[in-house]
């Protein structure tokens, strides 16, 4: 018995993707280039506004880890 099989696909192929990373790993298609740039625009002026005026109102809180903080809300609550 012989089997004459041609090319190299794989009959099965699995792939594991966790929900989480295959979401934001893509993002939205409505989001073009220059969305992108306004976008990454706002995330470095929030950034600065809780580096600069996060202490005056509360110097019990780090300003650096609350602006990565807020800067990954609005990167996946907003742009992706």
């Amino acid at each position: 018995v012989g089997t004459a099989v041609t090319g190299t696909d794989k009959a099965v192929e699995l792939e594991w993707v966790p929900a989480v990373s295959a979401y934001f790993g893509v993002g939205l298609a409505w989001l073009g280039p220059w969305m992108n740039f306004f976008v990454y625009a706002g995330e470095v002026a929030v950034a600065f506004m809780c580096t600069m005026y996060l202490p005056r109102v509360s110097p019990s809180f780090p300003a650096p880890i609350v602006a990565m903080l807020a800067v990954v809300v609005v990167e996946f609550g907003i742009a992706r």
